[in-house]
């Protein structure tokens, strides 16, 4: 989904949020209207994080690092075949917002996150099945 219009990134709510997440194609309209890479995220002082998932081409994150704006820069987990795309992004922040629930690193929660995604374009639909959720689970010792 193309997001032209610039109002999608409301300002308001990004000041109360911890995380913004963003695909590529979201990211590309946002950076159009605010011409820097972070988005301004430094002028939200709850925003703890900017993440911007590329899918095959990886992750990216803005963060706050000792009063500087810092990215990191992950690679997407492999798959053996992209099925169907439908829910990546949501088991993304699934596995993303587990793993920081779980007071673990910001990269350790990109890497549960980048597992969900990639197990979930390798079927059909986006709902993955409670043993796969298990396996990443147990991996993780969630």
């Amino acid at each position: 989904m193309l997001i032209e219009d610039p109002s999608y990134f409301d300002k308001i709510v990004a000041s109360f949020s911890l995380f913004i997440f963003m695909n590529k194609e979201e990211y590309q309209a946002a950076l159009s209207y605010f011409k820097d890479p972070t988005l301004g995220i430094d002028n939200y002082q709850n925003l703890l994080a900017l993440v911007i998932t590329f899918g095959a081409e990886g992750i990216r994150v803005y963060q706050r690092n000792q009063g500087r704006i810092t990215a990191l820069e992950f690679p997407q987990v492999s798959v053996e075949r992209v099925i169907d795309p439908t829910g990546a992004g949501d088991n993304f922040k699934a596995g993303f917002l587990v793993g920081f629930m779980r007071d673990r690193s910001i990269a350790e929660c990109v890497q549960i996150g980048a597992e969900m995604g990639a197990a979930c374009v390798m079927q059909e639909g986006g709902i993955l099945p409670k043993d796969v959720v298990f396996k990443i689970k147990e991996k993780h010792q969630l």
